[in-house]
């Protein structure tokens, strides 16, 4: 039965990973412990139990310092088997998206031969926030778009990764973050 770790940092921020067999299946970030645990698990798609495995303490760790802007590489096994062919082509795409950039639905929409409504929803259920991360993914008039785990949190990262974001206009800077090619 897969596992489910918790951690929380000093901030109040808590973050769960769903692991099974040396495999992630599932992430999530947030403010309250209950719903982030089980918000990882209903992305899993699997029942877990509670448990503080060595993996899953590990993907918390960097969960965390990722919610706080830093770089962090995330070289783990992921469960995909559950996704469509189009959801796999989206989220290896994401994953490619540079610390500190952005691209727009339209731009992946174009990349992945899908409609921009497609990759919003898509994203949506990304099982792995952060570990994916969706959240440098961005409307193509600048706006921050939806996110998962809520429009402030993604404006949180997004500014400690260095994306300059101006609140009265709720926008990105565009300048500073085209992405080339």
């Amino acid at each position: 039965m897969p596992t489910i770790t918790l951690l929380r940092d000093d901030r109040g921020l808590v973050a769960a990973a769903v692991v099974e067999d040396e495999t992630l299946l599932a992430t999530s970030v947030g403010y309250d412990e209950r719903k982030t645990m089980m918000d990882a698990i209903r992305r899993s798609g699997r029942e877990a139990r509670l448990a503080r495995d060595a993996l899953g303490l590990e993907v918390c760790s960097k969960l965390l310092k990722a919610a706080r802007g830093e770089r962090v590489e995330f070289n783990y096994r992921l469960s995909l088997a559950r996704l469509s062919p189009l959801a796999k082509k989206i989220l290896k795409l994401v994953r490619g998206i540079p610390h500190g950039e952005t691209v727009d639905y339209a731009e992946l929409a174009r990349l992945a031969g899908a409609h921009p409504r497609a990759v919003g929803r898509i994203l949506s259920l990304n099982p792995y926030p952060l570990v994916v991360p969706c959240h440098r993914v961005v409307m193509a008039n600048g706006r921050l778009g939806g996110y998962s785990l809520g429009a402030r949190l993604k404006a949180r990262i997004l500014e400690a990764e260095g994306v300059r974001i101006d609140y009265k206009l709720r926008r990105i800077e565009r300048n500073r973050l085209q992405r080339r090619g």
